[in-house]
């Protein structure tokens, strides 16, 4: 496994990771909050991308899954 990229979408978090050396091959999936660097966290308040909202309602992975009726 290789870099791992950070997304998000309606305020979730995403972590996609290359899974395939020799081709352009990524996983996604979804994460809490606190699993995000909060550099990046700050700039994406800034951009207005994600709000305090979204990091207290997502926070964490079980949050994310509770959220996604326990189906992660």
């Amino acid at each position: 496994m290789g870099e791992k990229r950070v997304a998000t979408c309606e305020g979730v978090a995403f972590v996609a990771q290359k899974t395939h050396t020799d081709h352009d091959i990524w996983h996604g999936y979804p994460v809490g909050w606190d699993e995000v660097d909060v550099s990046i966290q700050n700039q994406w308040k800034r951009e207005k991308r994600i709000r305090n909202r979204d990091l207290r309602r997502y926070e964490t992975r079980e949050q994310v899954r509770s959220a996604f009726g326990g189906s992660l």
